[in-house]
């Protein structure tokens, strides 16, 4: 990803369902980007990972069960999150 566009529409979203929407399919088009190739990517992703965050906690709290809405969210953070924040040694 080349912008912060996705901060947009975050902001734009009017319900979770919409919001959800936005946020899987970015998460989608980070995971298959791979690791951030510039620190500038990095630091775009890692905002993004925030508002990922705050999403989960926020749908959790409303008892909207995004990973139930949205297939393979719960594989995608993960892989999202692995790629961003590799484990040491590797």
């Amino acid at each position: 990803m080349d912008n912060l566009g996705w901060a947009t529409e975050v902001i734009a979203a009017p319900d979770l369902d919409t919001l959800g929407a936005v946020i899987h399919g970015r998460l989608k088009g980070y995971g298959s980007a791979g690791r951030p190739a510039s620190e500038r990517d990095l630091v775009e992703r890692t905002a993004f990972e925030h508002h990922v965050r705050a999403y989960m906690a926020r749908a959790n709290e409303r008892g909207y069960s995004f990973a139930r809405r949205f297939d393979f969210f719960a594989s995608d953070w993960i892989d999202l999150s692995t790629r961003t924040n590799p484990p040491k040694g590797c």
